[in-house]
């Protein structure tokens, strides 16, 4: 009998991360293993895709460290789970502490999904509890060379899975975009790691060069001060005619296929889904030059890297992609597409955390 694997997170939400956490459970699921999926708080974001998909998902709404961790003991001495694998930084603490209390043993795999910047407090008990672990999963390079730098008793359970991309899904359109005007497209949380007052700045430069464009941003905005902030600095640069703000979409492959170039402004990533997949539809991109986006792009047959903290680089980035030829966009799209294919496939992905599983 195939082992029972239980995935764990805080959100089942538009994120990244949420994202790569429903790819696991499906791809775990056609190799023939039991999953389920269990969060704590009630977004329903992905709860049509998991039922048409058969994969059974709970959602309870738990708040609280110390109920959070008796709702996953509880459910882990019920569901009887082989293995646990965790998802975001919280449930991964979380997790750790239900291995030691939790009747039931099972083998428990944590998932690092970003760069950490800086030691906390809560840093330097994320990775003692760590040491509770079978596993540590970084999705990026950077983040496992931070664990080996930092915590080098940990290196030996560290395994760095970078995501998976599903290059069926994510497609370039069939028939080219003619866009009115220059369309540059960005899917991404409305949150300061994401660097959106920079980016706003490096719109209103584009926009008083006299360049014909605009700019579509999708993502979920976090906090309400924040996102209240780019709305005042938006209006504040006069560019509330070229950039846009939208709710997260389902629909984001066909975003995707609407846009001429694709933008990820971040200060920090771990590993960045949306470039990847942007890159699959076949995007020339402009990414930060941070964390594992260097290793991404390669070299600038797929798009510029920009320093994240120059406004000026992230302006001239754009200014250079609005002067390219229709050919030179065309190839450098088709250079990303081909990228992607070599490098991120779902065969790859899944077999990596099978090792664990099974190993």
């Amino acid at each position: 009998m195939m082992k029972k694997i239980l995935l764990f997170t805080d959100i089942l939400g538009s994120g990244g991360a949420q994202r790569q956490l429903v790819t696991l459970a499906c791809l775990l699921k056609t190799r023939g293993y039991n999953v389920h999926i269990l969060d704590y708080w009630d977004n329903p974001f992905y709860d049509e895709f998991l039922a048409s998909n058969n994969i059974p998902f709970t959602h309870k709404l738990t708040k609280g460290k110390k109920n959070i961790i008796k709702m996953l003991t509880a459910h882990i001495n019920k569901l009887q789970p082989d293995v646990v694998i965790s998802y975001m930084e919280n449930p991964s603490i979380v997790a750790c502490v239900s291995k030691l209390i939790a009747k039931k043993k099972f083998k428990l795999i944590v998932s690092e999904r970003n760069t950490t910047q800086e030691i906390t407090s809560n840093t330097r008990i994320r990775f003692f509890l760590f040491r509770l672990a079978d596993y540590i999963v970084p999705n990026s390079h950077s983040q496992g060379k931070f664990i080996n730098e930092h915590y080098a008793n940990l290196s030996k359970k560290t395994r760095v899975i970078t995501n998976v991309i599903d290059a069926k899904k994510f497609v370039p359109t069939e028939v080219r975009p003619k866009n009115n005007m220059f369309k540059f497209v960005v899917v991404a949380r409305v949150v300061e790691q994401k660097n959106v007052l920079r980016f706003i700045e490096a719109v209103s430069i584009l926009k008083e060069k006299g360049y014909n464009f605009r700019v579509d941003w999708y993502g979920e905005p976090y906090p309400p001060e924040y996102f209240a902030n780019c709305l005042h600095i938006q209006a504040e640069k006069d560019v509330e005619d070229v950039l846009y703000f939208h709710e997260p979409t389902r629909e984001v492959v066909k975003v995707y296929q609407s846009a001429d170039a694709f933008v990820l402004p971040s200060i920090y990533e771990g590993f960045p889904n949306v470039l990847c997949e942007a890159m699959s539809c076949g995007l020339p991109v402009i990414a930060s030059a941070v964390c594992d986006n260097p290793n991404i792009l390669c070299d600038e047959r797929c798009g510029y890297l920009v320093d994240p903290l120059k406004t000026e680089s992230i302006a001239d980035a754009m200014e250079k992609m609005l002067n390219l030829s229709l050919e030179e966009r065309y190839e450098m799209g088709n250079a990303s597409r081909t990228h992607i294919e070599s490098y991120f496939s779902e065969e790859k992905f899944v077999n990596s955390y099978i090792e664990l599983i099974e190993g």
